[in-house]
Parts: structure tokens; sequence; C-alpha cells
């Protein structure tokens, strides 16, 4: 039997539009708004680990690569 591991909080600031329309995208697949974010982040992950590098001048501002 696997245990879970625990989940860490995560702030995220987003505009009443943004936040609405992930709502709905969420509704309209019928899970979670967390689960949707969760989801979205790892999909985007997988894909920008699978290019190359990444350009930092390309980055938007304020994002850094470690």
């Amino acid at each position: 039997m696997s245990v879970s591991k625990p989940m860490k909080l995560l702030t995220l600031r987003l505009d009443p539009d943004e936040k609405a329309r992930l709502e709905q995208i969420a509704a309209e697949r019928h899970v979670t708004l967390s689960y949707a974010l969760r989801e979205g982040a790892r999909l985007y992950l997988e894909e920008f680990t699978a290019k190359r590098e990444p350009d930092p001048d390309r980055l938007p501002k304020g994002v850094r690569v470690s």
C-alpha cells in the first residue's frame, strides 16, 4: 500500500477574470480548481523540461531559472 505525500500550500495571484475562467474549465471537466491547477502545472513542466534550456531573455519579468 502506498502512502501519499503531504501537499504543500502555494499562493497564486489571479485577477477575477482569470479565476472565473479557470473555475469554468474545471467545472466543465468535473474536477476541482485545485486539481486543475496542479495538473496544468504538471503538464506545463513536462513540456517545459522536454525542450531545450530556456532563454532567460524570453522569460516573463520576474521569472528566474535556477
